[in-house]
């Protein structure tokens, strides 16, 4: 597991100016309408199925893997980490997560993209 040493207020503030950034950024036709949001149980499904996809066909998904993406609330949000999911024209198609990791460490995981609009 590869962890980064930042404070979480510095690690939500590095993914807020990212996610400005690539807003600010011209994009295609295809990528005007693609937005990254924080994560609310509506999004729920969308977490699970669009993580399992990826790591069945690249990885393996295991008990773990599954007991986070069924209860992201408690397994990611509740400790303090942040959940994030990109929609383009309001469909869940991209997701990343910010876990905590301990005192001042933070893992970015949970980074699928649906298969039909992987670049």
């Amino acid at each position: 597991m590869r962890c980064f040493e930042l404070h979480y207020p510095e690690a939500f503030e590095s993914v807020t100016n990212a996610t400005h950034k690539l807003a600010t950024q011209p994009m295609n036709e295809a990528q005007q309408d693609l937005t990254f949001v924080p994560y609310t149980p509506a999004h729920r499904q969308a977490f699970f199925d669009l993580n399992a996809a990826w790591l069945n066909a690249y990885f393996l998904l295991e008990p773990f893997d599954i007991e986070v993406l069924s209860d992201p609330e408690k397994m990611v949000i509740a400790p303090g980490g942040a959940i994030y999911v990109g929609l383009l024209k309001g469909e869940a198609v991209a997701t990343f997560a910010l876990t905590p990791q301990g005192e001042g460490k933070v893992e970015l995981n949970k980074m699928a993209v649906d298969e039909e609009h992987r670049g």
